[in-house]
């Protein structure tokens, strides 16, 4: 990289504003940056209103301490550059109406399309402020753009900043390799991170309190988590994946932040399975391993129920899932692990200790099939009257 551009957006006329657009003023500092063969674009302490900005090859945003981009509550401010998304389901009329999804689905605060080597770095106190904008033309008739868009990008650095108040993911992420994402902490919104076709994620260090899904993603390859927190008021994880690795994290409920449809506080699964069928998903997922984790007071573990089309497990089914030294408190509801014909699911359990809340609302148990396999190694489990593995034929 280039470092001998290193610029602060106020060179270019930015000034601290809540109330009249910098969007201009920003893009030309990394305008500049791009043209210079890449650099770092500086953001001083102070709160900017802004509308869409693009990053380029080789460039490093950088927001100093107490540094703070807001975002425009005006949709007209946003733009997606004119570049497609590799989201599948998006090009499907079936999804398009059934989310009321616009064509301008990915616009996004920040986004990076087609670049290598781009980072994004904040300091204490620095971060982006959604402000939860508002689009009546938008995903289910209100959901604004999307929070920081990668699309198709190689060597990314998120790092140090947080994101609130999100009118749609807060990173909104599909086909790029390599994306290290660390210490980062994203309150409210919606989904917290999305992964959709990338290859080595790696998510350390960050605390995720979401209104929606904390990380999603399918058709994803080697994808590690450690030392997180995960609060939400739906799904920890909707994952489909190649090589997953989770450990030392924190899965808790109830939601601090409500669900911004159903106003809902509860944590439905640690785990939703997610392979699309109006998508590409390359492989099936397999080699799972949680280890070193606890959760509490969330409604149910797992769902998977491969071709459930209603909770979008179509295309290609999870062979396994490992827990190693894992504790699980107060579940609420049975979880649902079923495997399908062809391809057998196994679901192990190692040096672990379950139990459920007095007041679950379910019987406590697993409910599982003749094509799944749930194996307890030196496990205990507290599941009351009803056996922990109830297998239907």
């Amino acid at each position: 990289m280039n470092m001998n551009f290193q610029k602060t957006i106020n060179e270019f006329g930015a000034q601290p504003s809540e109330s009249v657009l910098q969007t201009a003023f920003i893009q030309n500092a990394l305008d500049a940056c791009r043209d210079a063969g890449g650099g770092e674009v500086i953001v001083p302490a102070g709160h900017y209103l802004t509308g869409s900005i693009r990053l380029y090859d080789n460039t490093t945003l950088h927001l100093q301490e107490n540094a703070v981009l807001i975002g425009s509550e005006n949709a007209a401010d946003y733009t997606d550059y004119g570049k497609e998304t590799t989201l599948g389901y998006l090009y499907q009329q079936e999804y398009i109406d059934l989310w009321h999804l616009p064509p301008h689905y990915v616009y996004a605060l920040v986004s990076a399309i087609d670049a290598k080597n781009v980072s994004i770095i904040g300091e204490a106190g620095s971060g982006f402020n959604g402000q939860n904008c508002r689009d009546d033309a938008g995903e289910e008739g209100f959901r604004g753009p999307m929070g920081i868009r990668l699309c198709r990008c190689e060597n990314v650095i998120l790092s140090g900043y947080y994101f609130k108040d999100c009118a749609n993911w807060a990173h909104q992420i599909d086909s790029c390799h390599n994306v290290t994402i660390k210490n980062l902490s994203i309150y409210a919104g919606h989904d917290g991170i999305d992964i959709h076709h990338c290859i080595n994620v790696e998510v350390t260090g960050c605390d995720i309190q979401s209104g929606d899904d904390c990380i999603a993603g399918y058709d994803a390859y080697n994808f590690h988590m450690a030392d997180c927190r995960l609060n939400t008021a739906c799904n920890s994880l909707r994952i489909g994946c190649v090589n997953m690795l989770i450990e030392n994290c924190t899965f808790y409920g109830p939601a601090k932040y409500p669900h911004r449809i159903s106003g809902r506080h509860n944590t439905l699964y640690a785990f939703e399975y997610y392979s699309h069928g109006a998508d590409k998903v390359r492989d099936n997922s397999r080699s799972w391993i949680v280890k070193n984790c606890s959760f509490q007071n969330i409604d149910a573990l797992i769902h998977y129920e491969f071709g459930d089309k209603i909770h979008l497990q179509e295309t290609t089914p999870l062979e396994d899932v490992s827990f190693y030294n894992v504790t699980i408190e107060n579940l609420h509801k049975a979880s649902v692990f079923k495997g399908t014909e062809g391809t057998r699911a196994t679901m192990k359990f190692v040096d672990s200790n379950i139990t459920y809340a007095p007041e679950a609302e379910e019987p406590a148990c697993i409910l599982t099939n003749a094509h799944a396999e749930v194996i307890l190694e030196n496990t205990a489990v507290n599941s009351g009257p009803v056996p922990f593995i109830h297998s239907e034929e």
